[in-house]
């Protein structure tokens, strides 16, 4: 598992890949790098000892669809950007809901689902 090695898993990369075909590419682009930029701040170095005591969350809540995307497009593609305590919850949610994937694209109102988390309720 990463953060080194490599992680392959065909069910994991079938749900993330059948989500953000929700998205445009320039859209997906476009929350990455915002979320890689709130990550930056985040875990940027601190001025001062009293600014250093002002805790952030490594996690992005106002587009949670597309942290735990972000979260499964590391751990298949860029490794060394994947963080492994947030990573955790999600991968075998995603592995779940790829081993069961014909099952969840059969689910009634499914697409329309997806593409509300993604657009209207991001949280």
């Amino acid at each position: 598992m990463p953060p080194f090695g490599g992680y392959s898993d065909p069910d994991v990369e079938r749900v993330f890949d059948w989500m953000v075909g929700f998205l445009t590419a320039e859209e997906w682009r476009q929350r990455v790098e915002t979320i890689e930029a709130r990550l930056e701040a985040t875990l940027a170095p601190h001025a001062s000892r009293e600014a250093a005591t002002i805790y952030e969350p490594v996690s992005i809540s106002d587009d949670r669809a597309a942290w735990y995307l972000y979260l499964i497009d590391t751990v298949l593609h860029a490794p060394l950007n994947y963080e492994p305590t947030q990573g955790a919850r999600v991968v075998p949610v995603f592995k779940r809901l790829g081993a069961d994937f014909d099952m969840l694209k059969s689910v009634k109102g499914v697409d329309d689902r997806v593409e509300r988390m993604l657009t209207s309720e991001k949280r």
